[in-house]
């Protein structure tokens, strides 16, 4: 199956949890559009139902070292995406070694990953016209402005409506069943700032200017 077909069977298993609302005409709307797309891609319900639809791993990246701003843009895009971003930490030659992995269905991972890829090279690019000793900091500003702007499309997009709002919580909970199945308890990531302020406000601001229009894949 294509990467294409993954994405389309995601809207589609959106729209069919959209059916459920106690609101007949969204309800029907919602359902009317799932089955046209079926036809359109030529799919069938089995292709909605295979084993690609529960939460799955991935690593993102491992080493000695990581970045933190990074980590913090990592958890937030997760979230934005219906997922769950943590450090796993183990030992290898008496080193230790950390593991930055994702959860979630796989369509949602999939969706975080372009987005990771997408704003992280936005980030770096935007940071490469700065002095190189305030890099770090301007960095973790526009972490902290892109955080904030993705939460809150988050919860818009929660509050849009009693199906949007059930959406969120069954995906929030599978991630937590999944997580606490194996024992993983995931925390917000800190940034220390120290000095810098003014870099860090700047780097705020650069981060607003980011779009994030062409990320937010809609029904």
């Amino acid at each position: 199956m294509s990467d294409v077909d993954e994405k389309v069977i995601g809207r589609i298993r959106k729209l069919f949890a959209l059916s459920e609302s106690p609101n007949e005409n969204e309800a029907a709307l919602a359902l009317e559009r799932a089955h046209e797309l079926l036809a359109q891609y030529n799919l069938e319900m089995v292709d909605l139902a295979d084993s690609n639809s529960g939460v799955i791993e991935e690593e993102l990246e491992s080493g000695s070292r990581r970045s933190v701003w990074r980590t913090v843009l990592v958890h937030a895009i997760c979230e934005a995406n219906y997922c769950a971003a943590y450090v796993a930490l183990s030992y290898r030659q008496q080193k230790q070694v950390y593991s930055l992995r994702i959860a979630g269905r796989k369509h949602n991972v999939q969706s975080a990953r372009v987005m990771i890829d997408y704003l992280v090279a936005a980030v770096e690019r935007l940071a490469k016209l700065e002095p190189v000793a305030v890099r770090d900091t301007f960095r973790k500003g526009i972490s902290h402005s892109l955080g904030l702007r993705l939460r809150a499309l988050k919860s818009r997009e929660a509050a849009d409506g009693n199906v949007c709002r059930d959406l969120v919580v069954r995906e929030d909970a599978a991630i937590k069943a999944h997580l606490s199945r194996k024992n993983v308890q995931t925390k917000k990531e800190t940034m220390k700032l120290g000095a810098g302020m003014d870099e860090f406000r700047r780097g705020a601001k650069a981060g607003n200017s980011i779009s994030l229009d062409r990320q937010v894949d809609s029904l």
